[in-house]
């Protein structure tokens, strides 16, 4: 225990090392570091506040947000299908809304779309030619209203299918349908996306399914890094069956819309830590008084035994 000693005292000329003392040492050594060691952790740990508050306006027509599609329609050709985009407030000249691309699907979404359980071979897929698939990619630029897009049969073959009768209009086309990915503005690893790898099989009847967004503006900031703004995305589903279209007097064509609305609410999510200067000095203190500790108590004892010593 002697070589422990980190207090020695001088006595007569020379330094003395006790066995007491060095067990003082011994344990302020264990103390400071299992001090040093819970501050470190400390300040490695990241302190994750959420705060909710007024959402901020965009007031400049050129601030846009990027809502970017990816989705697929294994049994359909793209000739069948049309797109049609809207604003609550068309604000954007149609030259700043971007476009949506319809292209053949390639064998990769064909393995994608096959591993999701859809019939590729349902009879459906062969009511107007034959379908080869069809995916719909693109970005399209939009401001911070509400709005709607949709993916829909063409009102061509939809008349078609009409003129074949009532139980050709009912039996229709299959809009079974995957999406790949939806999402508004830039994509953050740390956010869920609800609108990722949703597969859509309708196994029988034609309809409209209808996809109602709210879009959750969320501010992240971390420490040492740059503020970034991405959206989060709730979402509801519903199918509704041609028939009831037709009795609604709805003349929607088939397909898939997307309502989308954006919440006056955001979401700030901010990660701190505690700063390098308060952690140095917390270093510092309990280095400190550890030491100073030890030594008071290991002094007072020292001393104590020396003068039942001297009464000895």
């Amino acid at each position: 225990m002697k070589r422990f000693d980190a207090f020695p005292r001088p006595l007569e000329g020379i330094v003395e090392k006790s066995s007491l003392a060095g067990f003082f040492s011994l344990l302020g050594f264990i103390v400071a570091g299992l001090l040093l060691f819970s501050e470190l952790i400390q300040f490695i740990s990241v302190d994750i506040e959420e705060h909710i508050k007024i959402a901020d306006s965009m007031t400049n027509p050129s601030d846009t947000i990027a809502l970017k599609v990816y989705m697929s329609f294994p049994h359909l050709n793209c000739n069948d299908l049309m797109l049609d985009y809207e604003s609550t407030k068309s604000d954007l000249p149609s030259a700043r809304k971007g476009k949506l691309n319809k292209r053949k699907m390639n064998s990769r979404e064909k393995s994608v779309v096959s591993s999701s359980n859809f019939n590729l071979d349902d009879d459906r897929s062969h009511a107007v030619g034959t379908a080869r698939g069809c995916t719909i990619d693109g970005v399209v630029n939009v401001g911070r209203v509400g709005g709607n897009f949709k993916v829909v049969i063409t009102n061509n073959v939809w008349g078609a299918l009409a003129l074949r009768g009532v139980e050709e209009l009912q039996r229709g086309m299959n809009v079974s349908h995957y999406i790949h990915e939806l999402t508004f503005g830039e994509h953050f690893g740390k956010v869920v996306n609800p609108m990722k790898e949703v597969a859509n099989g309708i196994e029988e009847g034609v309809g409209l399914v209808q996809f109602h967004l709210k879009v959750i503006p969320t501010l992240f900031k971390r420490p040492g890094r740059w503020e970034r703004e991405t959206f989060q995305i709730s979402m509801t589903e519903q199918f509704v069956k041609m028939s009831t279209l037709l009795l609604s007097g709805n003349m929607q064509q088939p397909g898939v819309t997307f309502n989308y609305d954006f919440t006056p609410l955001s979401v700030l999510h901010r990660e701190s830590r505690e700063n390098v200067l308060t952690f140095l000095g917390s270093l510092a203190s309990v280095t400190g008084g550890v030491w100073v500790t030890v030594g008071m108590l290991g002094g007072c004892l020292m001393k104590a035994g020396g003068v039942g010593k001297k009464r000895d």
